[in-house]
């Protein structure tokens, strides 16, 4: 008898988000490329120290505790979780609206791949994080340095196969 509770309990979780990811999926697609890309956490500006150049200069090993604590611990690996997120969205938006090569198909499946690696790994993280027996966490390294290239190769893509979605922010983009 409990076992039939178990599985009818476990049958409308299921339900219930097989519907969440249908809705999720509909938003995704009805949005445009502004509204993607005002999601994008900025934290104060600490995520912009994950530069290759800023961290990862002169080759350079950065410290695990130095990332940590540049990033601000579980907020900004909070943070990377999120803006993966948000760039995997503009990379289905890409998809739809860009120019449909082999080569862009390519660039954008790595893309995705790394996307997807850096949300994995910052959930690991952050339960990690999370124990008490833990000190901190050994692969926050990798994720910013994954978290960089990522932001880095989409941004090319975006110039390479899609520049008329940067044209809103050439002044920006002119002024740095």
């Amino acid at each position: 008898m409990l076992g039939l509770f178990i599985q009818c309990g476990m049958a409308i979780l299921l339900l219930l988000a097989a519907v969440q990811l249908r809705a999720s999926i509909n938003r995704q697609r009805s949005k445009d490329w502004e509204g993607i890309l005002a999601r994008i956490v900025r934290y104060e500006g600490r995520l912009s120290q994950l530069s290759y150049g800023s961290i990862f200069s002169s080759g350079l090993a950065c410290p695990t505790d130095e990332v940590w604590d540049r990033i601000d611990g579980r907020q900004g690996i909070w943070a990377i979780f999120i803006n993966a997120g948000v760039l995997l969205e503009a990379m289905s938006y890409l998809e739809r609206f860009g120019n449909r090569t082999p080569q862009f198909q390519q660039t954008m499946e790595e893309l995705r791949e790394q996307g997807r690696r850096v949300r994995v790994s910052a959930m690991i993280v952050l339960l990690r994080s999370l124990l008490p027996l833990r000190q901190g966490p050994a692969a926050i390294s990798d994720i910013a340095l994954i978290y960089t290239c990522l932001v880095a190769g989409l941004s090319l893509a975006i110039s390479d196969h899609c520049p008329e979605l940067l044209i809103t922010y050439r002044f920006f983009i002119k002024q740095s």
